[in-house]
Order: structure tokens, then C-alpha cells, then sequence
């Protein structure tokens, strides 16, 4: 039925609620390094003042191989927390380790509201979690 396994990816992440929708596609497009994707996954807020580039110069020495959602955690009605463990190369060695991404909804720039879009602060998802 699909083709590839970003097909399969795109139907799963179609199913999912605004901020679990805005984590797996800005880590989806992560791996697959399009940066205009990830980009338009940011909250306004980042993307007001940001290009696409930037998040090349932010994310591209981590070849991303494999992520998994571990958790959620809701902080307001505006925001939720996700921890993820990522898989990914860095200069030929493999390494495993947790971030924890924030997902922020808002209206505008600056604006947080419910009802609002839901975009992944960038800066936040290059934040380890150490054990």
C-alpha cells in the first residue's frame, strides 16, 4: 500500500492531535534534512525572526537516524513538553541520548493562545536531558 516508508510516516502523523502533529513531523523532517519543513513546523514566534537556513546551521551536525516519543507532558493549554530519544550520527560515531522539545501554540508572534497553531521551538529540541 505505501511506497516508502515516509508515506507511511506523513498517513500516521495525519491522525495525530496539534502538538504530537507538530513533534513527529519537525523530527520526521529532521531526518530527512528538509529544512523548510522543520522550519514551518517552528512556532511563530522563532519563525518571525528566523530563515530556514538557520535551522541547518542548528541541526544538520546531527544526522538524525531513528526518534521515538517517549513522552508528554501538557504544561498549560498553550504548551506541552515532549521527551524523545534520538539516534544519530555525529563525526562517525553513533550516540543515543534524550532531548526535551517544547511545542508551543500561539496566534501570532509572541501571542500564546489554545487556539492558535501549534509549532516545536527549535532551541528547546537541542536541550540533552542528562540522567
Amino acid at each position: 500500500m505505501f511506497k516508502e516508508s515516509e508515506d507511511f510516516t506523513d498517513a500516521v502523523i495525519g491522525f495525530m492531535t496539534g502538538p504530537e502533529r507538530a513533534m513527529e513531523g519537525f523530527m520526521s523532517a529532521w531526518k530527512g534534512r528538509d529544512w523548510m519543513r522543520m522550519y514551518q513546523l517552528t512556532q511563530l514566534t522563532w519563525r518571525d525572526a528566523k530563515q530556514p537556513g538557520d535551522l541547518s546551521d542548528m541541526f544538520a551536525v546531527k544526522s538524525l537516524e531513528a526518534h521515538r516519543i517517549v513522552s508528554s507532558f501538557p504544561v498549560s493549554d498553550c504548551r506541552v513538553n515532549f521527551l524523545v530519544e534520538i539516534t544519530y550520527s555525529l563525526k562517525g560515531a553513533r550516540v543515543t541520548e534524550r532531548i526535551k522539545a517544547s511545542v508551543i501554540c500561539e496566534a501570532e508572534p509572541y501571542k500564546a493562545r489554545s487556539d492558535g497553531e501549534w509549532g516545536v521551538n527549535p532551541i528547546s529540541a537541542l536541550a540533552v536531558v542528562r540522567s
